[in-house]
């Protein structure tokens, strides 16, 4: 009997081992407001890199500006976590594959689709070569919204995030793979919409009803005596993050991970989707097996930091950037900030009192689970064309465009109401 047991011990190592560990790595944001994006990442590709994925199977998108932004304390270093000392600069040794106005939707299904000839001259030119024996990480931080992903360009909706994975189950592009996405309204990416027989496992940072958290925000945004004056984080990238610092990922499974990371991130609720069974595989299977020398080891307290909601950080920096230097310019981009922040507003509720008027923006309450793409693609791009861009804040209007297509309100009937109300809210 030990024999035996002993055999599968032995055949199950060397499966392992055996199969190829590959991870892309997202961040879908710019601006030093969102700092914390970019350290997400960073911090995730040390991660894997520590635990011994090689460095030409990880793809890192990151739109390269906050390191050397002005507003950076520490030109050329990127910090995702605080620090009494010098602190750790994860962006040393980063990959940078993809970077300024590579990081766009397209190129990010084109790497997961292996497509080497869309993505020549562009980057580093590296694509997903996972096989059927493979194991595939995905780690995306951004902006989101009701069924869709942020870019600094365009947005990745659910429908064709979806049509990209059901390609890659059905052209046998990995065994198994794990995704874990840092955005607002996260949930709505997945939520009836991925099977649960294609061997993909999916944890995100928030249900597809609420906003996902940054931390280290704040008086806690301190490395080595100076605030880096945008939040260092996000609150389930660094407990997902932290946690695989400090564990034995060869014997802590995904489901461990998942209930650690839901129990430390209280703001949100984060949920998991798809083949549930294999919450069961042992984290290193995807984050890697190796046990190099970490970059950080201590417990998280990443939940007792200062918490900033993701669709106020652009405010909150502004506003450190005020009260903390007084500076003239800073007052005006504070000023610019909430007066974009009431036109979007007053916009979309005058918008919802058109199309609903016995509800109003109180629809927004209502559950939503988007299914009608093509309703919201054209919505979000003609009140955009209308309106302007969506920002970090607007974004959670998002929302209201998607009750009106799942209700059966026309596009036209939209664009009218978008014309009346954004002219109306400029007066």
């Amino acid at each position: 009997m030990k024999a035996v047991l002993a055999l599968v011990l032995c055949l199950s190592f060397t499966t392992l081992v055996a199969a190829d560990h590959w991870a892309v790595l997202v961040a879908g944001s710019n601006g030093f407001w969102n700092y914390r994006h970019q350290a997400d990442v960073c911090h995730a590709y040390h991660v894997l890199r520590s635990h011994g994925i090689a460095e030409d199977h990880i793809i890192t998108f990151q739109f390269d500006d906050i390191a050397n932004d002005p507003s950076n304390p520490f030109p050329g270093q990127v910090f995702n976590k605080p620090s009494t000392g010098a602190g750790v600069d994860v962006y040393a040794g980063c990959g940078k594959d993809y970077t300024g106005s590579a990081v766009n939707s397209k190129n990010f299904l084109n790497v997961l689709n292996g497509d080497e000839a869309a993505m020549k001259g562009i980057g580093s030119g590296k694509v997903l070569k996972s096989t059927a024996e493979d194991k595939v990480f995905i780690f995306f931080s951004d902006h989101g919204a009701t069924g869709l992903i942020a870019f600094p360009s365009d947005y990745l909706y659910a429908a064709d995030l979806m049509s990209t994975l059901k390609a890659m189950h059905t052209k046998n592009a990995y065994k198994e793979l794990v995704f874990y996405l840092e955005a607002c309204e996260s949930g709505s990416m997945f939520e009836g919409l991925l099977d649960n027989n294609m061997n993909i496992f999916v944890t995100t940072a928030s249900n597809a009803d609420e906003s996902s958290w940054g931390t280290y925000c704040g008086n806690d945004a301190m490395v080595n005596g100076k605030n880096i004056g945008s939040c260092l984080g996000d609150l389930y990238s660094v407990n997902w993050m932290e946690d695989s610092d400090a564990a034995d990922l060869t014997s802590e499974t995904l489901d461990d991970q998942f209930q650690k990371v839901k129990t430390l991130t209280a703001q949100s609720h984060v949920m998991e989707y798809g083949q549930l069974d294999l919450g069961s595989r042992a984290v290193a299977e995807f984050q890697g097996t190796l046990d190099k020398a970490r970059i950080f080891r201590s417990a998280s307290k990443a939940s007792q930091s200062t918490l900033v909601n993701s669709r106020d950080a652009k405010l909150q920096y502004f506003y450190h950037l005020y009260t903390n230097l007084q500076m003239t310019q800073a007052h005006s981009a504070l000023s610019v900030e909430l007066a974009h922040r009431k036109f979007a507003d007053d916009s979309f509720s005058t918008l919802a009192n058109l199309v609903y008027p016995s509800k109003g923006v109180a629809v927004m309450a209502d559950k939503v689970r988007p299914r009608d793409f093509a309703c919201l693609k054209s919505a979000v791009s003609m009140v955009e064309y209308i309106c302007g861009k969506f920002s970090d804040y607007s974004l959670k209007y998002v929302r209201l465009l998607s009750h009106m297509c799942e209700h059966g309100v026309a596009v036209s009937q939209i664009i009218s109401g978008a014309k009346q109300a954004c002219k109306k809210a400029e007066l």
